[in-house]
């Protein structure tokens, strides 16, 4: 007896202009290696499309229980976001620069981290990609600079959890010697889990920036990082999946 596999969409992410439904075709996604890998442990399938892509599970109908790699856990998939078109921030906002943060980090999660619910569509932290979506990839272990020796300035960097700004995962204080008022302070998150976090210092009215930490996706050359977090069995989600936006608007 023969029986042929079944795939359906478990969710989709496309980039899209914020009036109409027009489709950005210069962007495009990739699972990170990471994801790739945790993509084959639950059989689910990636495909590209233009400006966008989407991810299928697999059904075995034959099979006692049909799912295939269910999903019974949290789980995390990455999508390197890039863009290949040099002249799009000329068109569309956000100002990206060096005080916000190069790159773009966009999520499914609630400012609390739980999980949005299903018919929230907009991964960005508004209803259109802004400057508060900003964030800096780089590397577990990596130097900070900062200003220090003037009244009510910086004496140490502080790292918090993005979706928990009450807890603080790392210190690190700045060692200045005298007259000296440019430092670079190791910041060293080689133990802690790749992902988002905010980076701050003690200083008065400092500026908290978004960094995601991740060895293997540093240096990288991307436009930003989506993660999409998954907890419930595949075949819960309603036909045709989640459809996941990232609304860009015009200048």
């Amino acid at each position: 007896m023969s029986f042929v596999l079944q795939f359906r969409r478990l969710f989709s992410v496309f980039a899209q202009e914020e009036s109409g439904s027009a489709i950005l075709p210069g962007f495009s996604f990739a699972p990170s290696e990471q994801s790739r890998r945790l993509m084959t442990r639950h059989q689910l399938l990636f495909r590209a499309r233009p400006g966008g892509c989407e991810v299928y599970y697999r059904l075995n109908p034959l099979a006692a229980d049909p799912l295939l790699g269910r999903i019974s856990n949290r789980v995390r998939f990455t999508l390197c976001m890039a863009l290949g078109e040099h002249a799009f921030f000329a068109r569309y906002e956000p100002d990206l620069d060096a005080e916000t943060g190069p790159q773009l980090y966009l999520d499914n999660l609630t400012a609390a981290g739980a999980i949005q619910p299903l018919t929230e569509q907009s991964l960005s932290a508004g209803t259109v990609v802004q400057r508060a979506d900003a964030v800096k990839v780089v590397p577990q272990l990596f130097f900070a600079p900062a200003e220090s020796g003037s009244a009510g300035g910086a004496t140490r960097f502080i790292v918090r959890d993005k979706f928990d700004p009450a807890t603080v995962v790392l210190e690190a204080p700045i060692d200045a010697g005298p007259g000296v008022t440019q430092t670079l302070t190791r910041i060293d998150l080689s133990g802690h889990s790749p992902g988002p976090y905010t980076l701050e210092t003690d200083a008065t009215g400092a500026t908290v920036r978004a960094i995601y930490a991740d060895n293997a996706l540093a240096g990288a050359k991307i436009l930003g990082l989506v993660d999409i977090y998954w907890e419930t069995p595949q075949d819960t989600t309603a036909p045709g999946g989640v459809a996941y936006l990232i609304r860009f608007r015009r200048r």
